[in-house]
């Protein structure tokens, strides 16, 4: 793969997938919105009716110019963050506390925002036991340092997340790293960890569902492999619950595997309308373990009640009707901007998912393209070399389920049309060379 979009009449393709939903540059056919100055004279879209999400403003960041626009960089798949039920709960809960009371996460476990959060959690996820941390990176770390021990191994998928690698270096130099999605390699590391060294402890940390390739790991054969070798297997679901699956419950709903998981991690700010994260699992002694040893369990990093009083709100609406309503908006928003990039060219990769790569390559392309794309209104972040391997550059786009399929339509032409100046351009410009 070394381009992504490929016209065989210029922009013939992208030039009447614009006059079916453009007007001088923007979405008409669907009007949720009514169009002002700003004081710098640019355009604005701002909402004609209460409630209804529209596209974000975009920052242009390469002129300093707000310009109306579409934000795919910004994550909120189910768009709960503007939900009245979530803000209700929010505003209630800063009116009934006098200050947000700091704390380890051991004693913020008796407020009682924080044990119906928990309990909530613990049915929806089938496990008894869940912790809470006030943020999502603390608590997938957390998992490694308090499981690993120095003389301790750690097995990772190759494009596990980059927060899983840091936290085990600072933990132990045995760190093996497996084949994307390759059960067969990661049951040949453990034969090999398992050959030499009996008694260790191994920790498998792998996603349910990857967003830089919008694809899903086989979590019942992941497991199975795991207690062949007497290793605990720990899945992030940060990606992927509340977003998908039979009631929202992930790729972990979608595999059969609710309750079968050693340890479920994730973070509630994808879907879950705020900061913060938690570990769930079956085993008694896992829960032990990350409870007393976790670095942070000591320090003042517990949920506040609003946190903890926002997420449960938006679980409870993931779990609701509304929220399979807002599923089947997401995927439907989803399905538009992978046919539109796919009908103009576009490499998409994966499945259908919350977030949408699209194959660019070259990180000068990327570069470019993703610049061009905010100066026309859509702002899309660029995934590169080092997060992925050298050559390997695509955009990433998050969907939202206020997204309708105009705007989406949209969006594809605008992306298609950078994509395509980006590639022309002559990247020997040394300002887009790799490593600059």
């Amino acid at each position: 793969m070394t381009s992504s979009l490929h016209f065989s009449n210029g922009f013939e393709r992208i030039s009447t997938a614009r006059s079916a939903a453009f007007s001088d540059g923007w979405p008409v056919a669907s009007a949720p919105w009514l169009e002002a100055d700003d004081p710098a004279g640019q355009p604005m879209i701002l909402p004609q009716r209460p409630g209804r999400a529209v596209p974000r403003i975009a920052l242009d960041i390469y002129g300093g110019k707000i310009r109306p626009g579409i934000d795919f960089a910004f994550i909120d798949y189910l768009g709960l963050m503007s939900h009245p039920a979530v803000r209700e709960a929010a505003q209630t809960t800063i009116e009934n506390c006098a200050a947000p009371p700091a704390g380890c996460p051991r004693s913020a476990s008796a407020r009682q925002e924080t044990a119906a959060l928990q309990a909530e959690l613990a049915e929806f996820l089938q496990l008894p036991h869940v912790l809470l941390y006030s943020l999502g990176r603390t608590a997938c770390c957390g998992a490694i340092g308090s499981l690993v021990r120095a003389a301790d191994h750690v097995v990772f998928d190759t494009l596990i997340h980059g927060s899983f690698y840091e936290a085990a270096a600072a933990t132990t130099r045995h760190v093996h790293v497996c084949r994307h999605l390759d059960v067969e390699h990661v049951a040949e590391v453990l034969r090999e960890i398992r050959t030499r060294e009996s008694r260790r402890q191994i920790l498998v940390v792998t996603e349910a569902l990857f967003a830089t390739e919008a694809d899903t790991a086989d979590l019942a054969a992941l497991q199975a492999t795991c207690r062949r070798h007497d290793a605990l297997l720990c899945v992030s679901v940060s990606n992927d619950l509340g977003a998908v699956g039979p009631g929202g419950t992930g790729c972990l709903g979608l595999q059969h595997m609710l309750g079968q998981v050693d340890l479920v991690v994730g973070s509630f700010f994808p879907t879950l309308a705020c900061s913060g994260g938690f570990a769930a699992t079956q085993r008694r002694e896992v829960y032990d373990r990350l409870n007393f040893y976790t670095a942070t369990s000591m320090d003042s990093s517990a949920l506040t009640p609003v946190q903890s009083a926002t997420a449960l709100a938006a679980l409870r609406l993931v779990r609701s009707p509304e929220g399979e309503r807002r599923r089947r908006a997401l995927f439907a928003a989803v399905a538009a901007v992978r046919a539109g990039l796919t009908f103009l060219g576009g490499i998409v990769m994966g499945a259908a998912a919350p977030m949408v790569p699209l194959w660019l390559g070259r990180e000068e392309v990327g570069r470019m393209a993703a610049r061009l794309c905010a100066e026309r209104g859509v702002q899309v972040p660029l995934l590169e070399h080092p997060e992925l391997p050298m050559g390997a550059a695509r955009l990433q786009l998050h969907l939202m389920a206020t997204y309708n399929s105009d705007q989406c339509l949209a969006a594809t032409a605008c992306i298609a049309e950078a994509v395509n100046e980006a590639e022309r351009y002559d990247h020997s410009d040394l300002a887009y060379a790799v490593g600059s």
